[in-house]
């Protein structure tokens, strides 16, 4: 019962973080790429299920489909461009952003992140950065969701079921080679390279 408590406390503080976080973002510079292939260059920023973009900052902004742009590049400082895209959740038919990661020749590695702050008891403060990680199989259109890393999160049990054809694989997450709190990055360069 006080495991459910402290997920359901969470689950609510990182959905006002985020949210808040979505309404109170300002445009950006950005480049979005179309699938049509046109390119889009001005500021834009991230909603829930659209890109809004505007040619200079004292433009009235459009919205873009999701369904429409192939990705998003935005300049959050000087030295910090993010890559963005769009892609569909398996088994929903809504869009999930998230960033790429590994792209390989059998699978490819995405990830969203987001920092959790609360304040405990006696003003302490926990600063938590979650991060969720999606796969896709190359040639395959929507992406799984495999798990977040977190104080929850059941990753490793999802990483060992989706790589079940890769016994080298299963192994080296057994015997702790491959650490779920080190990300994912390093599991699927592993399977590109190593597995059939």
């Amino acid at each position: 019962m006080i495991k459910f408590k402290k997920i359901i406390y969470f689950t609510l503080i990182a959905f006002s973080y985020t949210s808040f976080a979505q309404f109170s973002e300002p445009y950006r510079p950005s480049k979005a790429v179309l699938v049509s292939g046109d390119t889009l260059l001005g500021m834009g920023k991230i909603k829930n299920k659209s890109y809004k973009y505007k040619p200079h900052l004292k433009a009235k902004p459009k919205q873009i489909d999701f369904s429409k742009i192939d990705f998003v590049q935005i300049r959050h400082s000087k030295d910090n461009i993010k890559t963005y895209k769009f892609l569909l959740l398996e088994g929903k038919e809504k869009y999930r952003t998230v960033r790429p990661s590994i792209s390989g020749s059998r699978v490819e590695l995405f990830f969203n992140s987001y920092n959790l702050s609360s304040t405990g008891a006696g003003g302490i403060s926990v600063n938590q950065t979650i991060t969720k990680y999606y796969i896709r199989k190359t040639g395959e259109e929507k992406i799984k969701y495999l798990g977040k890393y977190d104080l929850f999160g059941k990753m490793r049990e999802n990483v060992i079921k989706y790589f079940h054809d890769c016994p080298d694989l299963i192994e080296k997450i057994k015997n702790k080679t491959f650490r779920m709190r080190d990300g994912l990055e390093d599991v699927i360069t592993f399977y590109n390279e190593n597995c059939n």
